[in-house]
Order: C-alpha cells, then structure tokens, then sequence
C-alpha cells in the first residue's frame, strides 16, 4: 500500500471516528441533555398554565412519571419534583402534584417551576461550537476551521 493510499485511509478512519463522536456528543449531551430542556423550560416561562398531574411511576432522586389531562386530552411527562414547594416534595405513585405546562405546546410540562435559564446553558455555550467543528472537521478535514487532528510524523525539511 503507497503512503498515499494509507494516508487516504487514515484520514477516513479518522473521520469516521469524529463522525461517531459528534453524533454521540450531539444527541446524547447537547440535544437529550441541554437543548430539549431548555427548549422546554423557555416555552414554560414564556405561557406556563397549572393544573394537577397524577404521579404514575417512581424513578431515582425524586425523577416520577406523571400523567395530566388539558381538555379531552391526556399528556404524559416526566420530571424532577417540585422542590420547592413542601407539599409537592415528596409524591409517590397514586399522589397527585401541580404541573406546569406550556399553554401553546401543552406537551411539555414539568413539575418544578419554570425558569430560565436553566443551569446547563453555559455549558450548551461551550459544547455546541465544539460539535460544530467536529462536524466541520468530518466533511473537510482539511478547512480552516477544522479541528487539526492530523500530526506530521515528520518534520518539514527547511531549505
């Protein structure tokens, strides 16, 4: 194999295995863990509308499943409880919790009160340029704004 070919190769490699990383880091951590919700948490601030859910299943560290009605329509969400209203702190399955839900997207919803914005929007700051050039870097390694993930393993001859 010519040092063309392997070279070739090595960047596809290479890319092929930013590929993967962006694809984890964008959906796992920047979508799932940082946009999503505070998507949620901004619709929630904007038009937030209370009624009462029903906790159906109990998660770890106080995360339940719960269930609420808005007209003939049943919504289901999941969310840390409210803690902070005492009342609300500890509900268990059967036990009934205030929610908040978006008036213009009743699907979203959360038992905490809403506020944005949420903790996690530094840290969406700092993450989403990172995916950014990773996604850069994967369709041309070779772009001024690529990461430069390629080493010389020799040094330039200067004459």
């Amino acid at each position: 194999m010519t040092d063309a070919a392997k070279t070739k190769r090595d960047e596809w490699i290479t890319r092929i295995g930013l590929l993967a990383m962006a694809t984890l880091l964008g959906y796992s951590f920047i979508f799932r863990t940082l946009l999503y919700p505070n998507w949620t948490h901004y619709w929630l601030t904007k038009d937030a509308t209370q009624t009462m859910a029903m906790v159906t299943k109990e998660h770890y560290h106080g995360v339940v499943d719960y269930k609420y009605s808005i007209g003939t329509r049943e919504y289901t969400g999941r969310s840390q409880t409210n803690w902070e209203q005492e009342k609300y702190r500890n509900v268990g399955v059967g036990q009934k919790s205030i929610v908040f839900y978006s008036f213009s997207h009743p699907w979203l919803s959360s038992l905490e009160t809403p506020q944005f914005p949420r903790s996690g929007t530094i840290i969406l700051l700092i993450a989403l340029p990172i995916e950014i050039f990773l996604i850069i870097t994967v369709i041309n390694p070779r772009s001024a704004w690529a990461m430069n993930i390629h080493q010389e393993s020799e040094p330039k001859n200067k004459t």
